[in-house]
């Protein structure tokens, strides 16, 4: 009996935590929400990093606050990059390779073009994300992006050399997607890509 009391008693706390953690999550929300209304992006921003902590609960409602943040003020991308992070290292789902790529879609939007890159293909090495057609493709596009940006500031030799390597990046990219099956992805884009990027490696 004595054992069945403790186990009741222990049931209750997590309950009341996981309770409480809602109610917690829930006031966070109301507070971005109305920051959001206001047009106070800002305010909301500040929020969002503890809005992250409790995001098992509302994932989704984190993910375009967010969004609109990053919309309406770019001086909210520190703090939104952050919740983005906590999102993709969070929340274990499918869908979580769809906050992948709009995490690294915002951070090239914002001409970070190097580290959007970085946070792609660090996650298209392992489970599940090297098995996405759409996720190496788009280490490919980004890879080719740095290439393009180095060509067109072509300086010495050093630059000449960064150049092949960018290209090269893009090319194993793009030879990787060949790997996969693509029949549920579009990659017409990453086809024309990676027909340019072969010329000028192989030329």
């Amino acid at each position: 009996v004595s054992a069945h009391m403790e186990w009741f008693v222990e049931e209750q706390r997590v309950k009341g935590s996981r309770s409480l953690h809602c109610h917690h999550a829930s006031n966070l929300i109301a507070i971005v929400s109305r920051h959001l209304l206001h047009h106070e992006f800002s305010q909301a921003a500040m929020a969002m990093d503890p809005l992250a902590q409790v995001m098992d609960h509302c994932p989704e409602v984190v993910r375009k606050a967010g969004i609109e943040c990053l919309l309406n003020d770019r001086s909210a991308y520190g703090e939104c990059l952050q919740f983005f992070k906590q999102i993709v290292k969070k929340h274990k789902s499918p869908i979580n390779e769809k906050y992948l790529l709009e995490m690294a879609f915002f951070i090239a939007g914002y001409d970070n073009i190097t580290e959007a890159y970085e946070v792609l293909s660090s996650h298209s090495k392992v489970d599940p994300y090297r098995s996405n057609p759409l996720i190496v493709g788009y280490c490919g596009l980004l890879a080719y992006l740095l290439w393009k940006e180095v060509e067109e500031a072509m300086e010495d030799r050093e630059s000449e050399e960064k150049s092949l390597r960018h290209a090269k990046t893009a090319l194993s990219h793009f030879e990787e997607l060949n790997q996969l099956d693509t029949r549920e992805a579009n990659i017409e884009m990453f086809v024309h890509k990676h027909a340019e990027v072969c010329m000028y490696v192989c030329i």
